[in-house]
């Protein structure tokens, strides 16, 4: 994690966190889809934080502007390229390409976990904690789910502990199968290490 911000640090100076959010979340959002539109309902289901996500899905669009636009619309991607070409300057032209990357891949992965971050339940991070000590057989994992269930009924009525643990091991790939039980990947590890770095709270709802 101390890599990521290292990378981090010179795009928050340079300005080219916008730029690369703006690339990076086209990416990500392709992956997530289909999962951010059940979870969307999910949560709306939830209640006392009054959620209503918005009728329409927000789009990126990535084509040229209608010529009835003014042209000053155009300079906007040039107002991003400019600090990140003054960063490059600043580096060998041989490194150009390995920086890029680096920084580029350490944008993705920030961008991946605030997505996770935004739908993830608690009791799925105090699963991933669990089995950040060690592996755990599905009846052990099963108790944080239940767990959960006691507190909202309703609510994980028409949820299951299979649709729970596949959120976790299919969509946002944090946990991985056992013959007999689950166990943390990577991402998992990296994940709990950036919602600490971030201050995030890993108590929240269901």
């Amino acid at each position: 994690m101390n890599w990521i911000q290292d990378l981090l640090q010179p795009a928050v100076t340079t300005g080219i966190w916008a730029f690369m959010l703006y690339r990076l979340g086209r990416h990500v959002a392709g992956k997530f889809d289909e999962s951010i539109g059940k979870t969307l309902h999910r949560l709306k289901k939830l209640g006392p934080a009054e959620f209503e996500p918005p009728s329409q899905p927000l789009k990126i669009e990535t084509s040229n502007p209608p010529a009835e636009l003014p042209a000053a619309v155009d300079s906007l991607p040039q107002r991003f390229e400019a600090p990140i070409r003054e960063w490059l300057n600043l580096l060998p032209p041989d490194q150009h390409e390995a920086e890029l990357v680096r920084a580029l891949v350490a944008w993705q992965m920030a961008w991946g976990y605030e997505v996770v971050n935004f739908h993830v339940f608690g009791s799925q991070i105090a699963l991933l904690q669990a089995l950040n000590s060690q592996s755990l057989t599905l009846d052990r994992a099963r108790l944080f789910y239940q767990e959960a269930a006691a507190q909202l009924p309703d609510f994980y009525s028409d949820y299951s502990f299979e649709a729970w643990l596949a959120w976790l091991r299919d969509t946002a790939e944090l946990i991985a199968n056992l013959d007999h039980g689950v166990s943390i990947t990577e991402h998992g590890r990296e994940f709990l290490k950036y919602l600490i770095h971030r201050g995030y709270a890993v108590a929240r709802p269901g």
